[in-house]
């Protein structure tokens, strides 16, 4: 579902999903709450522990442990917070828990509980991502921390990377999907708002297949003969994990912009004032009625030779959706720190042309796929372009 829906519609969404599910996310809560116990023991070694690596009262601790699964939306948090209240009520019983669950905490605060639980939860992929994604944006939005966010963030992945025996790939080494060098520039995001991003990055050559997700996915199926279609199911969440065990993350929403429009803000990713045609993009209304193998439509690659930037499947970014850009100059924006919808570019194979344009933004719950829903990996080196 996109973010055009009723609120009607968004508000039964909601009620389906905390009435069906979450069922995965208890079991994840579930997990962290055993391995807390299992971890310290004692309710004086549960104490200790808080207190010496959260320096801090156990409400704010138990905030910050509450904030580490926000990004899984109202309905999980919930479930989450229902399991860790319980537990730190019996081991706290001398101090009043705190209820209100919006309460700020403190960027030190949280990532002081991630470096202690996230053990918990390497067993499931979609929470994988959401800390992956949670150490990204500590690191960004705070220079002091940043070196110690990544350290983690390489801890997380490895540990992630062992727990799920996974294959331990970088994406700059990927054999099924090759880097393009995007340099930094200036350019209108939107039409509207000018914004700089004062460094260059790497972005994958076309959407992630089929057959590149399976090894990150086992249990991923598909027909015979789409190994090389986009995948189209993926979760906001799925899609950050399986960019964080390649090393890389989602774009943010300007590094997607600006890879498709460049500093020139093409209208279309292609450099040319050529309409779409289903040689530019799939999109409704092409020929059969579905996704194409990646790069089938040669026309629309852009002028630093990425491909599929319009059509095919929609690709998720790393922003929450705002009701609209910022009005002031912007450098190496990243989005609000909250939000109900990820945001999605590119149109799809199930949506009219109208939607390819290079500077058209929708969103959805991060929690569901729309059933056109991909994604593509970015990355920096250290030292910049190799």
């Amino acid at each position: 579902m996109l973010s055009g829906a009723s609120k009607v519609q968004r508000q039964n969404r909601r009620r389906a999903l905390a009435m069906a599910g979450v069922a995965g996310v208890v079991i994840v809560a579930m997990s962290g709450y055993l391995y807390l116990k299992q971890r310290t023991g004692t309710r004086a070694e549960l104490q200790m522990t808080f207190r010496r690596d959260i320096d801090t009262d156990v409400q704010a601790s138990y905030r910050a442990l509450l904030s580490l699964v926000r990004d899984f939306g109202e309905p999980s948090a919930e479930a989450f917070g229902g399991a860790v209240q319980e537990y730190a009520a019996s081991l706290f019983a001398e101090g009043p828990l705190a209820t209100d669950t919006t309460e700020a905490i403190t960027a030190i605060e949280e990532l002081r509980v991630i470096e202690t639980v996230y053990p918990a939860f390497m067993a499931n992929r979609e929470a994988f991502g959401a800390i992956a994604y949670r150490l990204e944006s500590i690191g960004a939005r705070n220079d002091d921390l940043r070196a110690r966010a990544h350290r983690v963030a390489a801890e997380v992945r490895q540990r992630f990377i062992e727990t799920s025996e996974l294959a331990d790939l970088k994406a700059q080494d990927d054999p099924l999907n090759k880097g393009i060098w995007i340099k930094p520039g200036s350019f209108r995001m939107g039409g509207e708002r000018q914004t700089r991003l004062s460094a260059g990055f790497y972005i994958q050559e076309h959407e992630v297949t089929n057959e590149e997700y399976r090894r990150f996915d086992s249990t991923h199926r598909f027909r015979e003969g789409m190994e090389r279609h986009p995948v189209g199911n993926a979760t906001w969440y799925e899609a950050m994990a399986y960019a964080a065990w390649l090393g890389g993350s989602l774009p943010t929403e300007a590094q997607w912009e600006l890879a498709a429009r460049g500093t020139g803000g093409r209208t279309y990713p292609w450099d040319s004032d050529e309409a779409p045609t289903c040689e530019h993009a799939q999109y409704g209304g092409c020929p059969g009625g579905g996704t194409v193998e990646v790069m089938s439509a040669a026309r629309g690659a852009t002028p630093e030779g990425v491909y599929d930037l319009a059509g095919n499947v929609w690709e998720w970014v790393s922003d929450w959706e705002a009701e609209a850009y910022e009005a002031a100059d912007s450098v190496d924006p990243r989005g609000t720190e909250t939000g109900a919808y990820r945001v999605l570019r590119g149109g799809s194979f199930d949506y009219d042309v109208s939607y390819l344009r290079a500077s058209f933004r929708a969103g959805s719950f991060p929690e569901f796929t729309i059933g056109s829903s991909g994604f593509r990996v970015v990355w920096q080196l250290a030292a910049g372009k190799d």
